[in-house]
């Protein structure tokens, strides 16, 4: 009975928090050397088996980094050497290194993870031993940016703090494809919703190439028509925006025909009166 209650703390000290054996060399040695090989045999027949919210407790407390063989220790210099030599010109595998990205997967750094930080002469030595080094392919992009910028592109800012004009370009381009906002407004769907039910088809968000370019709400080819859907508070209501009278001059100078409805106007507008308005502009 007695062998077997040692049996079972030897279990529980052999596991981690996951039920997974400890590998062999972060078990100390005082323990191992107390496992028979039979001893062995019979424990891993309960691998897999998870351990309680107790025992992992006191699993944690008795693996703590306090109670590691060398806490506190440091290696001497003829020690240090003998390491550096033995691991000179050693290079890992790449299914080594696949196993180690795995095994290190979701945890955390050993300084974090016992609360060690840094001391400022550390820091340093760090920053000293980085400083100069530059990464692979960074002077390959150093050459490219600099061709874009003799070429007049590639530069943002131009020397009084204003976009150059290669910016505004692609600020223009990029902003060709991007749809704001994400989800159609309530009276953009109503307007869709009578369309629809008209059975005229019509496309949403066309990018409308103008002087000044911008999408549309609603585009209607066979027509040649533009519809938009103006909300009182973004669109100041009853005045209007000033772009917004530079666009619609510049729709029906380039052959469309522009219908724009307020969004008071839509919240009570029936299906008849929206067909009418049609009419009229066809």
């Amino acid at each position: 009975m007695a062998g077997g209650k040692v049996l079972s703390h030897l279990e529980n000290k052999m596991r981690d928090c996951d039920g997974m054996f400890i590998k062999g060399h972060n078990v100390p040695n005082v323990w191992r050397d107390k496992i028979s090989n039979s001893n062995r045999g019979k424990i891993a027949h309960n691998r897999g088996v998870p351990c309680s919210k107790k025992t992992k407790e006191k699993l944690s407390k008795a693996l703590g980094w306090k109670n590691h063989p060398m806490y506190g220790k440091h290696h001497s210099e003829e020690t240090k050497k003998k390491i550096g030599l033995a691991n000179k010109g050693r290079f890992l595998t790449e299914e080594h290194k696949e196993k180690l990205s795995i095994a290190h997967k979701g945890k955390k750094c050993q300084f974090r993870r016992v609360g060690i930080k840094h001391s400022k002469e550390t820091r340093r030595k760090m920053s000293l031993a980085k400083k100069g080094k530059i990464p692979k392919n960074m002077e390959l992009m150093r050459e490219k940016r600099k061709e874009l910028i003799d070429k007049g592109m590639g530069k943002v800012w131009s020397k009084n703090n204003t976009f150059t004009d290669y910016a505004k370009q692609r600020f223009k381009e990029v902003r060709k494809t991007l749809i704001f906002p994400k989800k159609d407004t309530t009276i953009e769907v109503k307007v869709q919703k009578f369309l629809k039910q008209l059975g005229i088809e019509f496309f949403t968000h066309q990018y409308i190439e103008i002087e000044h370019g911008y999408q549309c709400d609603v585009l209607i080819p066979s027509m040649n028509l533009v519809i938009e859907c103006d909300g009182d508070y973004w669109h100041k209501y009853p005045i209007g925006r000033e772009i917004d009278k530079v666009r619609t001059s510049e729709l029906i100078k380039d052959g469309f025909k522009v219908l724009r409805l307020w969004e008071h106007e839509i919240r009570v507008i029936t299906l008849e009166e929206f067909n009418n308005k049609l009419e009229i502009l066809v």
